[in-house]
């Protein structure tokens, strides 16, 4: 975006819409948790699902997956987007967080 800007003069009113749009390509990959439900209620969320129903039938593979499930998530109520939300994370768990004990120093005894 920033090579664009260098060699043609694009007013900034677009260049910003241009950029929330190509941000949300990256958030729209984010399907679980609470993501999907911020990413909904961004302004932008529907030019940014369209240009990805766009870039799902000039790539194919994984881009088709992810435009069916946003396509379906979007006309969906409430208990069938939690559902869908965890599938998502039953397909693709966290990873465990791995806990481990602090080293405390222990105090010198005092010597007798």
């Amino acid at each position: 975006m920033d090579l664009f800007c260098q060699s043609l003069a694009a007013p900034r009113r677009h260049t910003t819409v241009i950029r929330d749009i190509w941000f949300l390509q990256l958030q729209l990959l984010k399907r679980t948790g609470s993501a999907p439900v911020r990413v909904m209620e961004h302004p932008k969320f529907r030019a940014a699902f369209d240009l990805l129903a766009m870039r799902a039938e000039l790539e194919g593979g994984d881009t088709i997956e992810l435009a069916k499930w946003w396509h379906e998530y979007q006309f969906s109520n409430n208990d069938q987007r939690n559902q869908l939300v965890k599938e998502q994370q039953s397909l693709h768990p966290k990873p465990k967080k791995k806990y481990f004990r602090s080293r405390k120093r222990r105090k010198a005894r005092p010597m007798e």
